[in-house]
This record gives structure tokens, C-alpha cells and sequence, in this order.
């Protein structure tokens, strides 16, 4: 048990990105391997390779379902820390679609719903990209980060103009239930006034999918 306590430091390959065995094993989902690796040592799962990625993040992004939730059974697991693309766990888990995940690293670190990547997206912008909207853990993610809605980021714009972008009347359905008048109309008036270009889509939807109180109520905010 020493011996592999000692192999499992061993980083492997050479040049930028070193890898220790158990990011090769949580890669590769070898479920076995990864819980001998952490009966020797727990402390492997806190440590990072050189792009900053946990072993968790390299089981998530690769959707081994099974050998993330073996590391986050470990107390502590930093699930919050971002690697150099500015990901968390949660980012990769809503891409892949993998509710189970999702619902475990909610549970585990709920702020992680707080986290955007270096570009500004929240998760619920990965959710409605990759056309997760109808699926039970975007629905839970809204609604528990109902500030996401308003998150703006630059030529990209909030996940509404995102469902919008992707022609996805049920993405833009479910982001708008359970919303006032008032909360959607501020979700597209925050983006169109500083970026301009994202304007039209917000008023092609305006016009298809919401009724004329809506509109107004965005030109007020716009000071139109």
C-alpha cells in the first residue's frame, strides 16, 4: 500500500501537462484503479495537473459518471476549482447532459452555480447551447439561479437570446415560466443596452413569443 501511496504521485509524461495516475484512471473511467489510488491516499484527489484540473474535472469532462461520484465521496473534493478553460465540474456536467452529476455537485457545492467560465457563460448558457432545456436539471438549475437569466455576456447575450439563437421555442418557454412580465422584459433590456447587436433577436422573440405589455415594458427599460 506504501508502494502505490508512492506510484500514485508519480506524474506522467513529459512537457506541459503532467498527469498523476489517477487523472490517467479518472480519464479513462477505470472505476477500480481510482478507488485503490484513493484508499492509498485520499489527498490525490485535491491535487491539480499543470492546466489546474482535478481528477474530477478530467472524470466529468469525459462523463465517467461512476468515478466522479467515487471522488466526490471524498470530504473535501475541490470541486470548485477552475482549470485554465475556465470550467468548474458543474460546467462539464450540464454539457454532457449528465443529470445525475449535476444533482450531485449541486448538493455538494451549491455556489458552483454562481461560477462562469473565462468567457462570462454561466452554466444555464451551456444548458440552453447544447439544447438541455427540457431536461430536469436545467429546469432545477433556473430556478435556483434565477440571476443567471440576466447574466450578460458580450456578442453572446443572456441564455434567453441563447434559446433564441438556436430557434428553441421550448428552451425559451421554459426560461420564461414562472417569470413576471417585469423579471423578462429586464432579462432582455440588460443585454440589448450594451450590446446593440444582440438587440434584434431580442425583439424578433419579443414579438413571436411574448405579448405587447412585455415589449413595452422593455423599451421603458431601454429608455426608448
Amino acid at each position: 500500500m506504501l508502494l502505490l501511496a508512492a506510484r500514485a504521485m508519480l506524474v506522467v509524461g513529459e512537457g506541459a501537462h503532467p498527469w498523476t495516475p489517477l487523472h490517467c484512471a479518472a480519464s479513462k473511467g477505470h472505476e477500480r484503479v481510482v478507488a485503490q489510488l484513493l484508499a492509498a491516499s485520499s489527498d490525490l484527489a485535491h491535487v491539480t495537473d499543470s492546466e489546474g484540473w482535478t481528477a474530477l474535472h478530467r472524470a466529468v469532462s469525459n462523463n465517467r459518471t461512476q468515478v466522479a461520484l467515487l471522488l466526490l465521496a471524498v470530504p473535501g473534493t475541490a470541486t470548485a476549482v477552475v482549470p485554465l478553460t475556465g470550467w468548474t465540474a458543474l460546467h462539464y456536467a450540464v454539457r454532457w447532459g449528465n443529470e445525475e452529476l449535476t444533482e450531485t455537485l449541486l448538493a455538494v457545492r451549491p455556489e458552483l452555480l454562481q461560477a462562469v467560465d473565462r468567457s462570462g457563460l454561466s452554466v444555464l448558457h451551456v444548458a440552453v447551447q447544447h439544447g438541455l432545456c427540457r431536461s430536469s436539471c436545467l429546469q432545477r438549475l433556473w430556478r435556483l439561479h434565477k440571476a443567471a437569466l440576466h447574466i450578460n455576456v458580450r456578442h453572446v447575450g443572456t441564455p434567453f437570446h441563447c434559446a433564441i439563437r438556436k430557434n428553441d421555442p421550448g428552451a425559451i418557454e421554459e426560461l420564461q415560466s414562472g417569470l413576471s412580465l417585469e423579471e423578462i422584459a429586464r432579462a432582455f433590456a440588460t443585454c440589448s443596452k450594451p450590446c446593440p447587436s444582440l438587440r434584434p433577436l431580442a425583439e424578433r422573440w419579443l414579438l413571436i413569443w411574448i405579448n405587447k405589455d412585455v415589449v413595452d415594458l422593455v423599451w421603458v427599460y431601454l429608455g426608448v
